[in-house]
């Protein structure tokens, strides 16, 4: 996958700086993936493929189009989400919004169903209110 990330890269000619800038990560983190130090998480591996319209099965085996993403609109959607808190992570509010996300994941499922009820009520209050 890592050679995939770097022609991706190459292909579009930017630099290690400029498309981690796109992808809300660092110059080093780049270099990390492209040499296979590191592996990339989900939630860059979602936004790359958003943010350049590359095909999921031809970024993980090499096989197929690359030019074809075949991600829900839910994905999409979550991956700018992930991307505006990632790019701007000194505001309080996703300071806030990234240790509500820590939190939910030690949850057990059904704490985690809870949770989503009193989040949609509390949305469903905020628009009536409007």
């Amino acid at each position: 996958m890592n050679a995939r990330i770097k022609k991706i890269r190459g292909d579009l000619k930017l630099t290690q700086e400029e498309f981690g800038k796109i992808l809300g990560v660092s110059r080093n983190a780049i270099a990390n993936i492209e040499s296979g130090r590191v592996t990339p998480g989900d939630t860059l591996i979602k936004l790359l493929l958003k943010e350049f319209n590359i095909d999921k099965h031809w970024l993980e085996t090499g096989e197929g189009n690359p030019g074809e993403n075949h991600l829900s609109e839910q994905d999409i959607k979550l991956a700018d989400i992930f991307a505006n808190i990632t790019v701007d992570s000194n505001s309080s509010k996703n300071k806030k919004i990234k240790n509500i996300i820590e939190t939910v994941f030690m949850l057990d499922e059904e704490y985690i169903d809870a949770l989503e009820v009193l989040a949609s009520g509390l949305v469903n209050k905020k628009e009536k209110a409007k």
